[in-house]
Parts: C-alpha cells; sequence; structure tokens
C-alpha cells in the first residue's frame, strides 16, 4: 500500500479500488516533496495528484456503503449549507525522508471516518453532535430509573398474593403454578371444609352446633387436635405462599425486612386463635367430664330429644357454705327453678332456710320416720338443718341412688314441701359464686341500702360478729367477695329480704355474663367450677340445658318468694302452699309481685292514726318494689342505717 491511502488491486484480478475518505485534517503531502528527493517520489506525486482529484470527485458526489450512512451523511450535511473550506496552516512541516505513516482514519471505520469529515467541515454540526451525546446520557440514566423502579415494583403484588394465600390456603402455589397439585389440593379442601360447616350451622341452627359441641368431651378432643394441627400446617403455608410469591421478584433490603414482617404477622395472626382454641377445647372437655360424668350413648342431644316427652323441668339449685369456720354443711340457698322446656320460660321459687316441719314425699322412707314432719330438732327444726341431720343418721334415710346423704334428704323435704318432682340439682359453693363474678369483671347492681359484711351471731359462742366492711347504696360494681357478702348479708335483717336479694343478684349474674369475658378467664373459671360445682346432669342432656339457657336468657323469669303471706314459716300450711306454687308455676297466672300489688289495692283505705302506717301498697318483705329492690321488713327506703358509717372498708374487694 502506497501513500495514496488507497489499496491496489491484486494482479489478475478485475477488483474495483476500495477509496478511503479522506481526513478531517488536511493533507500536506504535495508539499513535503523538494528539489533533492523529486526523482525518488515522482510516482509518489503522480499518485497524491490521482487521490486529489478522486477526494474532489468524492466531496462531489460521495458513495456510501449503506443507506444508513447515507441518511446519517445527510442529517449532518445539510444540502443548503456547503462545507467551508479551511484555509491551510502557512507552518511548513518538518522534512522528511522516509515515507510517512498512514493517517489514523485508515484504521477507523469509514462511517466514523465520514461524521469526522463533517464536523471538522461544521462547527455548528460538532454542537450539534455534543448536544445528541448529551441527551443519550440523559435518557439512559432516565431509562435506568425507569428499570429499577419497574424491578422493585415486585413487592406489592408478594404482599398481596402472601395474604390472599394465608386468607385461602393453596391460592398462592395456585397462582404460581396452575398444576400445583398441593396448591389445589389445600385451596378445594379449605372451601368445602368451610361449605359443609356453613351449611350445617345453617341447617341446625348455631345454639345447637355449639351445644353439641360443647356437651361432648370426644367432639371436644377432635376439635383441639385439628386446630392445633391446622395450626401448624397454616404456618407453613403461610411460609410457602411467600416463597412461592417472591419467586423471582427483586426486592430492596427494606422491602424484604417488611415482608419478613408481614410473614411473621400472619403466622401470628393464625397462631394465636387456633392455640386458644385448641387449648381451650381441651380444658372443656376435662372439666365436661368431670362435672357431667362419662359421655352417654350417642343419640339427639336436642332439647326436643332430651325432653320429648316432658313439658316442664324443675331443677334444684343449692348454694351451701363450706367454710372454715362452719361445722358440717348447711344449705345457705335454695331455689327452684321451673322451666317450660318449649319456650325456656321459667319461674324461680326461693325457698325459706327457716321453713319449719317439712315434710316429705309419701312414698319415701322418710316419711314414715316424720310422718307429721321432720321434728327432730324440736323448734330448730328447720328445712336447712336436714342436711346435717341425715348426715348424723343415714340408716333412717334409705337409699340415697348415688347421691350425698344429705344433698338426697334435702331434696326429699323440698318435694314434700312443695309438692313438686325434682328432676335434677346443681350445687354451687360460696368460692365458686365468687369465681364466676370476678370472672366476669364484677357486677353491676343499684345497691338498695348500706350492707354490713359481716356480722350476725357466732354459732359457737353466740358472740356477735365484727363488720368488718360495708357495701356502699347507690350503683355500684360488685367484686367476687362484695357480691357474695350481698347475697349472704343477714345483720339487721331478715330471711325474707335476704331470699330477694339472692333472687336480684341471680337474675342480674344471668343478664350480664358476656360469652365473650368468660372466654378470656374460661381455664380458670373452669378448674374453679370442677372443685365447687357439682350437678347430676349427663352429658347427652347437657346440650338440651345450653339451648334452654340461651331461651331463659332471651325471657323474662318469673320471681316467687315462699313468705308469712303465703303461709307463716314458722307453722306452715302445705296444702295451701302446695297450691300456691302450682299457680306460680302457670305462666297464665299473675306473679307474686303483681297480686301483692293487686291485693294492697283491694284493701280499704286505713284511718288515720297519730303513727303513720305502712303504705298499703307497698310489696311484702322480700318481694321486689317497682325498681326491682329489696327491703326488709319494718325499713324505710332513704332512712339511715344503724351502725353506717363506720368502722370498716367501704367497697373492699
Amino acid at each position: 500500500m502506497g501513500q495514496t491511502g488507497e489499496e491496489q488491486p491484486q494482479s489478475g484480478t478485475s477488483k474495483p479500488v476500495k477509496q478511503f475518505r479522506a481526513s478531517s485534517r488536511p493533507s500536506f503531502r504535495g508539499q513535503h516533496a523538494t528539489s533533492d528527493n523529486q526523482n525518488s517520489t515522482g510516482q509518489n506525486s503522480a499518485a497524491h495528484a490521482d487521490n486529489r482529484a478522486a477526494s474532489a470527485s468524492n466531496d462531489s458526489a460521495p458513495q456510501f456503503r449503506t443507506r444508513r450512512e447515507q441518511l446519517a451523511n445527510e442529517n449532518r450535511h445539510p444540502a443548503q449549507t456547503p462545507p467551508s473550506p479551511r484555509t491551510p496552516p502557512t507552518q511548513t512541516p518538518p522534512q522528511t525522508t522516509h515515507q510517512p505513516e498512514p493517517p489514523a482514519s485508515h484504521n477507523r471505520p469509514e462511517s466514523v471516518r465520514a461524521n469526522d469529515h463533517v464536523n471538522a467541515q461544521s462547527p455548528r454540526h460538532a454542537n450539534n453532535s455534543r448536544v445528541s451525546l448529551a441527551n443519550l446520557r440523559t435518557r439512559k440514566s432516565t431509562d435506568g430509573e425507569r428499570h429499577t423502579k419497574q424491578r422493585y415494583d415486585a413487592f406489592p403484588k408478594v404482599v398481596g398474593w402472601t395474604s390472599l394465600g394465608t386468607l385461602l390456603p393453596g391460592l398462592a402455589m395456585v397462582r404460581k403454578n396452575r398444576s400445583s397439585k398441593l396448591g389445589w389440593f389445600l385451596l378445594i379442601g379449605f372451601c368445602a371444609g368451610i361449605l359443609i360447616t356453613g351449611i350445617m350451622t345453617l341447617a341446625l341452627g348455631p345454639i345447637r352446633v355449639i351445644a353439641r359441641v360443647i356437651s361432648s368431651p370426644t367432639i371436644l378432643n377432635i376439635l383441639a387436635f385439628t386446630l392445633l394441627a391446622g395450626l401448624v400446617i397454616w404456618v407453613l403455608i403461610i411460609i410457602r405462599s411467600y416463597i412461592v410469591s417472591s419467586r423471582g421478584a427483586t426486592m430492596s433490603n427494606q422491602q424484604r425486612v417488611l415482608s419478613g414482617v408481614l410473614v411473621v404477622s400472619l403466622m401470628l395472626i393464625v397462631a394465636i386463635p387456633l392455640g386458644v382454641g385448641g387449648a381451650y377445647s381441651k380444658v372443656s372437655s376435662n372439666t365436661v367430664s368431670k362435672i357431667f360424668g362419662p359421655e352417654g350413648a350417642p343419640g339427639g342431644t336436642g332439647k326436643e330429644q332430651v325432653w320429648a316427652d316432658k313439658p316442664r323441668i324443675n331443677v334444684f339449685l343449692i348454694g351451701r357454705d363450706n367454710g372454715e369456720n362452719r361445722t358440717g354443711t348447711r344449705p345457705d340457698t335454695m331455689l327452684v327453678a321451673s322451666i317450660d322446656t318449649r319456650n325456656g320460660k321459667s319461674t324461680l321459687i326461693s325457698v325459706p332456710r327457716n321453713l319449719t316441719y317439712p315434710i316429705f314425699p309419701e312414698d319415701s322412707k322418710l316419711a314414715k320416720t316424720f310422718p307429721d314432719g321432720f321434728n327432730a330438732l324440736g323448734e330448730e327444726s328447720l328445712i336447712n338443718s336436714v342436711w346435717s341431720w341425715a348426715e348424723d343418721n343415714a340408716e333412717s334415710v334409705g337409699e340415697t341412688h348415688g347421691l350425698e346423704t344429705g344433698m338426697w334428704a334435702t331434696m326429699q323435704a323440698v318435694e314434700g314441701s312443695l309438692d313438686i318432682k325434682l328432676d335434677y340439682w346443681a350445687s354451687v359453693d360460696m368460692q365458686g359464686f365468687r369465681d364466676l363474678v370476678n370472672a366476669m369483671g364484677g357486677v353491676k347492681i343499684d345497691v338498695e341500702r348500706p350492707i354490713p359484711m359481716g356480722g350476725g351471731q357466732n354459732q359457737h359462742t353466740g358472740a356477735k360478729n365484727r363488720i368488718f366492711g360495708w357495701i356502699d347504696p347507690g350503683e355500684q360494681k360488685l367484686s367476687g367477695m362484695q357480691a357474695l357478702w350481698y347475697v349472704r348479708s343477714r345483720d339487721g335483717s331478715d330471711n325474707y329480704d335476704r331470699m330477694c336479694r339472692q333472687q336480684r343478684m341471680l337474675k342480674t349474674t344471668l343478664e350480664q355474663a358476656n360469652p365473650s369475658e368468660l372466654a378470656l378467664k374460661f381455664p380458670q373459671l373452669a378448674n374453679s367450677s370442677t372443685k365447687n360445682v357439682a350437678t347430676d346432669i349427663n352429658q347427652k342432656e347437657l346440650g338440651g340445658f345450653v339451648e334452654l339457657a340461651w331461651e331463659m336468657k332471651n325471657t323474662k323469669i318469673k320471681s316467687a318468694q315462699i313468705n308469712n303471706e303465703v303461709t307463716p314459716t314458722y307453722r306452715p300450711d302445705y296444702d295451701e302452699l302446695h297450691k300456691w306454687v302450682k299457680d306460680q308455676i302457670n305462666p297464665q297466672k299473675p306473679s307474686q309481685k303483681e297480686e301483692s300489688k293487686d291485693k294492697g289495692k283491694d284493701k280499704e283505705k286505713p284511718q288515720p292514726t297519730e303513727e303513720p302506717t305502712k303504705d298499703a301498697g307497698a310489696p311484702a318483705p322480700g318481694i321486689e318494689d317497682d325498681e326491682g329492690k329489696c327491703y326488709p321488713s319494718g325499713y324505710t327506703p332513704g332512712d339511715p342505717w344503724p351502725g353506717y358509717p363506720g368502722p370498716g372498708n367501704h367497697g373492699d374487694h
């Protein structure tokens, strides 16, 4: 190759000569020759002349190898602005005797050398090239930011599908892989379980379903295992859903931390209720087994099946005090709940503990022992004394059918004296009642007067017991201990006022019992129940009682008191008492409170005397007034109470 910048064709070929584009720098090769080397460079001068002619031809009609080169040249070299030739420098280049190296443009692509030529000819186009380069860099920077943003946009999808996969197990797996057998199995199984549970609940009713579950230790044990196993499986499903959803997703470090927090939160949201539910189910199973005995034969447990041929049942409720300062067991509270099994309407009858000479059913052994009524203790032959006497004289009681001797004898006395058949019984120790109120968080009640805590007479010494505290009158929230003294206190009062307060507290407790609050303290309450609650209700009948209790909660309980207006408790007329009990049980008859008001209205208005007389329309002792409050005989509401306020703590828990 010579200095002319053109490639010589090989001999024997007709390949056209390939022309190099002129460099942007002007060539001075023709001026380099001197007189000393004119002979040696003659051929080169001729070649330079040919090259200049070729360059001029190329400048006037450039040739391009591709269409792209032509378009690039047209954009950078408009026809209306011909390039202005540059004036060659006047400086004489150094002379040399050797053949110069080819310009650097020979080693560069022809398209680039064409751009160099154009930029060298026009400064304005050079500036345009710089602007284009800057725009290119800006575009690249913007594209990079957009791609980064798109790359981190995967975080919402990961969070969303992980959450949906938690709500519907298997959904995230199916979304990622439509052929995932595990995902379809979990999703279909979960939906089928929800559907079956919903159909059963709608068909049987939610109350019956709950009653069936909580009354069967077998079902409770299965439920406990299912919930605990479901906890483990569900947690694994959450982890798997996150792994599947985040596969192939690019997230920043902060997003990965947030997604990890989300996964842990979802696991806690699922694990806590399932774990608590499983534990409660196991505790419930043990409690039901201990209180209600072994599980009965399988069969219907609804109230229609349990009492298909029994329109009314009578349940004996007894509260007993087994305190350390007590000798033996004496019933502290005796109630009979007569319940209509069809609608839950009930009558609550209080049996006074000082009812004397109670009688027994005619066909019982105790009736043969005491044909004229219980008189083993003379004038102290009260109905609450039967328990302790029977414990000391078991041979005179006879067959007890598996019950405690005192319990059986006391129930016999109630059946004979009220002329009703007791179908069930339930015993609650005072500590159990206290624990129930504490589990409820207290009982709100409008206390009618100052109630002393303590007082009364010591059974061993005959001395008066000390009053260690008071329950203040007015709206109060009573703790377990306060509620216990509210129903037990007798200092300055009488048995009828006490029975009235007992019924009032029982109805208030039933009204205010909140299942959600009791559920929070269920383990403690269940533990207390196993120690302080006893009954002869069996497991097969428990479901029916749950349904019945729900209906009772939505109906008004009718209250009845056996007081001296019904029959003198110190010498009762049992025939008259039997008739009165039947009237109170009959739902068509007015309540005792309504009867008391009617009697007061029918009475002739008394003549004024020097001493004020009691309002003829006021309820009898032991009967709630219009505001539902109870007062002892001879006390006028609002009058000061002897000894109040005095020494002792007020409102102590």
